[in-house]
């Protein structure tokens, strides 16, 4: 009797343990969210070429090509898909404003670049804290879409050296996305990581006005 009474307790505690652990699976599983994979890349950059700029400045654009896919079963997904520009080593650093530079002799072209006709809303880097230029693309379950995005250009009336002037930078995609028709804000854009990238060149000539 002394030797039945562990075996036993053994035996109900083992059941316990088989039967408990199946369940604990069971329900942790049930919790994982499951998500369909979607993305948005950029396609190609457009350069932001002002031609001859004479005493009194000059406007143009350029664009941003991408492609937005979602292979979300069952699901629509609604992305912001957000564009920054920064320029490139080598490159003046200035945002607000920009600069060509002119190799020789040296010298630095003034310019601006917006997310709107109006050039009202200067087109940030994505350090630079300026408002968040993006556009909303919602998709069907499997569908695609191809966009452009423009980029406003400014060269105000200054005086520099007569001459050929360039501005290499990289523009930044981030694509941040939600289930749904309501796409995420403007922080979750700066929280995002880039999901494209792409080579922007500025150009001007400025011509002599003597």
């Amino acid at each position: 009797m002394n030797g039945s009474v562990p075996t036993g307790g053994r035996c109900r505690h083992s059941r316990l343990h088989v039967t408990f652990m199946p369940l604990v699976a069971c329900i942790s599983l049930a919790l994982v969210p499951r998500t369909g994979m979607a993305t948005c890349y950029i396609t190609g950059a457009s350069p932001v070429a002002f031609g001859i700029v004479g005493g009194s400045g000059a406007n143009t654009s350029g664009d941003v090509q991408f492609t937005c896919m979602s292979d979300s079963p069952g699901n629509t997904v609604t992305y912001s898909v957000c564009v920054y520009v920064d320029p490139n080593s080598g490159s003046p650093m200035g945002i607000d404003p920009r600069q060509m530079k002119q190799d020789w002799p040296v010298d630095y072209l003034a310019y601006n670049l917006y997310a709107d006709p109006a050039r009202s809303q200067v087109l940030g880097s994505t350090t630079s804290g300026h408002a968040v230029y993006s556009t909303v693309v919602t998709l069907a379950p499997g569908a695609a879409f191809n966009g452009r995005m423009t980029i406003y250009g400014n060269v105000p009336p200054q005086t520099v050296t007569s001459g050929n002037y360039v501005s290499r930078n990289t523009v930044w995609m981030r694509s941040p996305w939600s289930p749904g028709a309501t796409a995420p804000d403007a922080a979750a854009c700066a929280a995002a990581g880039n999901t494209g990238q792409a080579y922007l060149g500025v150009t001007a000539t400025k011509a002599d006005t003597c």
